[in-house]
């Protein structure tokens, strides 16, 4: 599983998932080629409308997150980027996630720990940026913490 692969292999593992894809197509021509939006506004929309009614969708659940699992654990870190910055971002929302937590994997359990980690760690970048201005420097930034060291 590559980045470049990751829409093909998603349409392999969830045929279920094609008709709605094609539904974006006209507002996004080139949807094939961006996994961010396919995962975004695709994806997830279809698994939040699938964990509305979680019982009756138990089979197609297990594969989109067994999925995520493989996404998880992929060698490429873009498709690794997609799962924690696109998928967990919108699923980690409170009012879905006890559903979710019965499909998970421990490899997509332990990315949303550590995509919650960095959203902590950006608030607190952000804060401080807010509290403590550079007056003597207003275009130095200071670095973000997954940055830290460069």
């Amino acid at each position: 599983m590559t980045y470049w692969t990751l829409v093909d292999d998603l349409l392999q593992a969830i045929p279920e998932v094609e008709p709605l894809l094609h539904e974006e197509l006209d507002r996004w021509p080139d949807i094939l080629d961006l996994p961010h939006i396919v995962f975004g506004d695709v994806l997830n929309l279809f698994v939040i409308e699938l964990l509305s009614d979680s019982p009756a969708n138990g089979e197609i659940l297990q594969r989109i997150f067994a999925f995520f699992e493989e996404m998880a654990i992929s060698e490429d870190d873009n498709v690794v980027g997609v799962l924690m910055a696109t998928v967990l971002f919108r699923l980690d929302a409170p009012d879905i996630l006890p559903q979710q937590i019965l499909f998970m994997g421990k490899h997509v359990k332990v990315a949303l720990e550590l995509h919650r980690k960095q959203w902590v760690e950006i608030e607190e970048w952000t804060r401080q940026r807010e509290d403590n201005p550079r007056p003597h420097h207003p275009k130095r930034k200071a670095s973000p913490p997954w940055k830290k060291g460069s």
